[in-house]
């Protein structure tokens, strides 16, 4: 939906005459700015645009900005409920005022404008609540999710019982893409996680973390009776010439048991994966 320049919220009549001042160039000859669509097609074109209004002040520049960032937003909801239609269009009218604002602002007041124009044209984002952030191959629960508006979440099952593999600072958005495709893991409080080299396999080829498996432990230079076997989670795996380094998760009883024999002894997978 088009709206005329004096139809548009928090722009005063300086700031309206300083747009209508101003004119596109098209296909029929220049005409006067008069639309919203004629000033992203004007924004789009000058990169100075905004700059060029002589406005009073940089204060003013951003006010008048932050007011075309809103309706832009409202305008691009509006016209599809595609997503990809709908963020191109967000997108184009982003970079246009983005390009602007940089040449009237310093970085730190385009931080700024950048988190706050963030939730109009994005809409909040699932963040890391947790005060520490999110350690690597930590299982997450309701409690580590917010919104980045400061609201609660609706629903969390995209995220709780998951894990990233590494590390999420607090206030971060969590993309979900980058935590384990695999089954969901609770009840998983007190859980030694260790890093090991299995001998070479081919057992965990095509397979989604995490999953279960026995893991036998045989030292080197003790009697075959010492062999102890303990079931873990696989976190993550790492494939090498020599072998398969992966990220396991046992329970505090067995790692300790099989602690002391750790770094003088072959591990291997026994399957099945489960």
């Amino acid at each position: 939906m088009t709206l005329q320049i004096q139809n548009i919220p928090d722009l005063n009549a300086a700031d309206q005459a300083a747009l209508r001042s101003k004119q596109i160039f098209t296909a029929a000859g220049p005409r006067q700015i008069g639309t919203t669509e004629d000033l992203w097609r004007a924004m789009a074109d000058n990169p100075e645009f905004i700059a060029s209004l002589g406005l009073a002040n940089d204060a003013d520049q951003k006010r008048v900005l932050e007011a075309l960032a809103k309706v832009a937003a409202k305008q691009s909801n509006e016209f599809t409920k595609n997503w990809f239609a709908m963020h191109v269009a967000d997108l184009i009218v982003a970079i246009a005022i983005l390009s602007s604002l940089a040449y009237v602002l310093c970085v730190d007041q385009i931080r700024s404008f950048i988190k706050s124009s963030e939730s109009i044209v994005i809409g909040p984002r699932y963040v890391v609540a947790a005060p520490n952030g999110l350690p690597p191959f930590h299982i997450i629960n309701e409690s580590d999710v917010g919104l980045s508006d400061g609201s609660k979440p609706a629903t969390l099952d995209v995220f709780t019982g998951r894990y990233a593999i590494e590390g999420i600072p607090r206030a971060a958005v969590i993309d979900p893409a980058k935590l384990n495709p695999g089954m969901r893991l609770s009840g998983f409080e007190g859980f030694a996680i260790f890093e090991v080299k299995l001998q070479p396999t081919v057992m965990f080829a095509g397979i989604n973390l995490p999953v279960i498996v026995k893991v036998l432990v045989s030292p080197h230079g003790k009697d075959p009776k010492g062999v102890v076997t303990f079931d873990a989670y696989v976190l993550r795996v790492d494939s090498q010439k020599d072998g398969v380094s992966t990220v396991l998760a046992a329970t505090q009883d067995d790692f300790l048991k099989i602690e002391p024999d750790l770094p003088q002894s072959a591990l291997f997978a026994v399957g099945p994966v489960r």
